[in-house]
């Protein structure tokens, strides 16, 4: 073998990174979660702890930047109508055919989520135990919910044929079999998080995905848009301040992943400190009020708080194809991304309004 072949056997044999490429590849990591990953989707804080969670689609976005293919090997176990499930996923570069890592999960149905249930309030129309409270932004009270079965109806806060029954209790789950392709799938999903943690050095960025999906009670939160923003508005000393506080990148950034409920709050917020400060700088001796330097809403900002006040499809429809929508469009061109946030809340908008008149 020449000396030239020997080198390069060597060198191919030789496959740990240098310093300088571990830091590269974590920061590579970092700059992922900052500019593609969103927080409640990729990753996301589970109650309890205190550290960001890696979900099952923020693995794929790092399988996907780092081309590794995952393969899954599960077990089954029985125990009468319970399964229990561990998977050993093995993740492959896929230019060079590499086994890069190997991460194992287990789920079973004799977890507290599978093996029981939670009974619900039963709604007084149709007598199914679909009723949950309503969201505060949509008028709180109680709400028959349609995606579990429910009719629809709508109950005010204190309806005494809701309130007077007793607090929903854990039952046993009497269709626990229904839950095994459940747990087989969180079982991957555990392990397919566990193998990329492994293989991307990330446990210092994220603790390993202990349950997010539909199917998990263990469902991590989001920080509140709403509290992220209050703070900086409130703490604003003068309507400068306010304005400076509005353009904050922490309040642009809770703006920016609020719901329409919540942008409208957080709209309210700061037109009430508004209203505050312009009171506290009003001249001494009751002389006319002095214009200050107002707080400008985005043209994202005025047509979030305008889809919010429709109230049906009609109103809706009309206000889509006015000229109003057409003037904020031109407005949101100066700002990237700003027209396809605004099409994302008008369909999500009309999504709601459609499904309230179907219930009608």
């Amino acid at each position: 073998m020449t000396e030239t072949k020997q080198v390069q056997v060597i060198q191919q044999q030789s496959m740990e990174l240098s310093v300088a490429q571990v830091k590269a590849q974590l920061e590579k990591v970092r700059e992922i979660m900052r500019s593609v990953m969103t927080d409640g989707v990729h990753y996301g804080i589970v109650p309890g702890t205190d550290k960001k969670t890696l979900l099952k689609p923020g693995a794929e976005v790092l399988c996907v930047t780092f081309r590794l293919a995952p393969t899954y090997k599960a077990d089954f176990q029985k125990d009468g109508k319970h399964l229990s499930v561990v998977t050993t996923c093995t993740l492959t570069h896929i230019p060079t055919g590499n086994l890069i890592a190997t991460g194992m999960g287990s789920c079973s149905t004799q977890e507290t989520k599978y093996a029981y249930r939670k009974g619900s309030r039963k709604c007084p129309q149709c007598g199914k135990e679909t009723i949950i409270k309503g969201k505060a932004e949509y008028g709180g009270g109680w709400l028959c919910f349609g995606k579990k079965g429910g009719c629809g109806a709508k109950f005010k806060d204190a309806d005494k044929t809701i309130e007077s029954q007793p607090e929903a209790s854990k039952t046993e789950n009497e269709d626990v079999i229904d839950q095994h392709n459940t747990v087989l799938k969180m079982s991957n999903k555990r392990a397919l998080v566990a193998a990329v943690v492994n293989a991307t050095g990330v446990s210092d960025i994220f603790t390993q995905d202990i349950g997010d999906s539909e199917e998990d009670d263990t469902t991590p939160h989001r920080s509140d848009p709403v509290a992220d923003a209050r703070g900086q508005l409130e703490d604003a000393k003068t309507l400068a301040g306010l304005s400076k506080a509005w353009d904050h990148p922490n309040v642009k950034a809770a703006r920016a992943r609020a719901t329409q409920g919540e942008l409208q709050h957080i709209i309210n917020i700061k037109e009430k400190r508004k209203l505050e400060l312009g009171m506290s700088e009003r001249p001494v001796g009751g002389a006319e009020f002095v214009e200050t330097e107002s707080v400008e809403l985005t043209a994202l900002d005025k047509f979030s708080a305008r889809i919010a006040e429709m109230q049906t499809m009609n109103d809706l429809s009309l206000f889509w194809k006015g000229n109003e929508v057409a003037a904020l469009a031109e407005e949101m061109t100066n700002t990237a991304g700003a027209w396809d946030a605004a099409k994302k809340i008008y369909a999500a908008r009309k999504d709601e309004l459609t499904k309230a008149e179907a219930r009608k």
